[in-house]
């Protein structure tokens, strides 16, 4: 199946890779959506409004964690070095729930066209993105935003308006 230009950002509000991939889609006309935990809370503080989030009934990340899996297509995890805990349940949770799910280690050499591929064959229409918060990997979110343009090009509507 062909994808449409209208993918969907799924992520759940986290510093790092999550407030990346949902800064990514405000700034280049993309929906975005995702779980963030009860009170909107993340490492910094509460989750800004802007960002248009449900938050699950229970004040545990991880519960938000697998609502954003189940609720997407597949995932995409980025990382640089390691993955912290966080996201190590991203991993466990996709293959728990049968998602499909393509990691992306940011310093390695990886394949922007068989990332393409594996979002078309999967007819990926929400993607959820997730990986490390800012506090375990702090360049994690300037990498993530330079990635998803490389990745998410041919699914961007508006590169005018970047507002990060």
């Amino acid at each position: 199946m062909k994808l449409q230009n209208n993918i969907i950002i799924n992520s759940g509000g986290q510093t790092g890779v999550d407030r990346a991939a949902l800064d990514f889609a405000l700034s280049n006309g993309l929906t975005c959506k995702g779980w963030c935990p009860m009170g909107r809370l993340a490492e910094d503080g509460r989750i800004n409004s802007r960002y248009p989030l449900n938050e699950t009934k229970s004040p545990y990340p991880i519960v938000r964690t697998e609502m954003n899996v189940i609720d997407s297509d597949a995932t995409l995890i980025v990382y640089i070095e390691h993955m912290d805990l966080g996201t190590l349940a991203t991993k466990d949770l996709a293959f728990e729930h049968r998602k499909p799910l393509f990691i992306w280690k940011i310093g390695k050499i990886n394949n922007v066209l068989q990332f393409k591929k594996w979002m078309y064959s999967n007819d990926v229409q929400v993607l959820n993105i997730a990986g490390p918060k800012a506090s375990f990997a702090p360049d994690i979110y300037g990498e993530t935003i330079e990635l998803l343009h490389v990745l998410l090009r041919d699914f961007v509507r508006n590169t005018d308006k970047r507002m990060y």
